[in-house]
């Protein structure tokens, strides 16, 4: 039996989760990576694992209350979001503050890190235990901003967000800085970093991770591959203005009028009777995670670039199935974990970025698993 949990990587000091966090938070093995064997896995992220509405809500609201309690931001602003993990969950939390009587009179802003290409200058920095290191931010760099929160999904050295606060500080030297997590295991050695470089910090659950891990022991094997190199990835669209907005800056707002609008218009595609997972890709999770929120029987996630172990032999295991697919934004592989056969009536692909290679693969995806209803939607 599959018996790893977070204490046996991590001590836990602090948890604001209200539940175990062994319940939320699942261990597993990594492939391809040298740095770290394992990742901790997050169950109602709506990223790896197939997740409802109501449970993804439930994460960020926990952690919009702490952001709010813990640094009382008001006046300009600005909430960056990491790719590719913490897209949605940062996007949640703009939502939860635009829409809080609190902040009524506040300037909010949003942007998201990316790892894609745009015509725009960035600002480069380097996230050194990711699979995929190089992130850039393309922030317009007319925004004002007095408080800068940072959000993502982990933290582990803080190294991070110290070399992209490095950066903002020439754009922004007096304003605030601050980083909120779901984890954070910074030790004390690098939380002294962050006191240092003018950095408060949050988190739901904080510790520090063990010295001298063993490796994981299970059996294990890699994602079914179901690439085709003979389909030409060549772009068939031309995705909305409002993508380079969110990658560039883009208030409150116009993020949500945006969106409130794009949700009208598909009610009709939801039929709530049907077992459906409503996917999102890589970076663009968020308009899946709403759009699921039109039906009970709706769950969602996204396709990602982490490499994850596969270990079908246990259910304790947070990924028993997986498949690898070509990016449609890019030359390299990107996974999708926990579709077995028959789960679903209907897969609703929400996406920004169409190719005649990617709507083979989900084509194949869906045969393979007799999914008979495959749609796929442009936002």
């Amino acid at each position: 039996m599959y018996n790893y949990k977070l204490e046996d990587f991590v001590t836990i000091e602090q948890n604001a989760l209200g539940c175990d966090p062994n319940e939320i938070i699942s261990i597993c093995k990594r492939f391809g990576n040298k740095k770290r064997d394992f990742l901790f896995v997050n169950k109602i992220q709506a990223k790896h694992i197939p997740t409802r509405y109501k449970d993804f809500v439930s994460l960020t609201e926990k952690l919009y209350h702490k952001i709010d309690t813990d640094f009382h931001p008001h006046g300009n602003i600005l909430i960056i979001g990491f790719a590719e993990t913490a897209t949605a969950l940062s996007a949640d939390i703009m939502k939860q503050m635009h829409f809080d009587e609190s902040h009524k009179s506040d300037n909010i802003w949003y942007v998201q890190t990316t790892r894609c290409n745009i015509n725009h200058d960035y600002i480069s920095f380097s996230e050194e235990h990711s699979h995929a290191t190089e992130q850039r931010l393309y922030l317009d760099t007319s925004i004002k901003a007095d408080t800068i929160i940072m959000i993502d999904d982990e933290i582990t050295t803080g190294k991070t967000i110290i070399n992209i606060v490095n950066r903002l500080k020439a754009l922004y030297p007096d304003a605030a800085y601050h980083c909120a997590s779901v984890l954070n295991w910074q030790n004390e050695e690098n939380r002294q970093r962050f006191v240092d470089n003018n950095i408060t910090a949050t988190a739901l659950v904080t510790g520090c991770i063990k010295d001298n891990l063993e490796t994981i022991d299970i059996n294990a094997e890699t994602p079914v591959d179901i690439t085709d190199s003979s389909i030409p990835n060549e772009k068939t669209n031309k995705s909305p203005d409002i993508y380079t907005k969110i990658l560039t800056g883009v208030t409150s707002h116009e993020y949500i009028e945006y969106f409130t609008d794009w949700m009208l218009h598909l009610e009709s595609r939801i039929n709530k009777e049907e077992k459906t997972l409503i996917l999102g890709t890589e970076e663009l999770m968020y308009p899946a995670i709403i759009l699921s929120s039109y039906s009970e029987n709706a769950v969602c996630q996204s396709t990602t670039r982490s490499p994850i172990t596969i270990n079908h032999d246990d259910d304790d295991y947070a990924v028993t199935s997986g498949f690898q697919m070509h990016s449609n934004y890019g030359d390299y592989t990107t996974y999708l974990y926990d579709i077995t056969p028959d789960a679903y009536d209907k897969i609703i692909v929400v996406t920004n970025n169409v190719t005649q290679n990617f709507c083979e693969q989900i084509t194949k995806l869906g045969k393979r698993n007799h999914i008979k209803n495959m749609l796929l939607i442009e936002c």
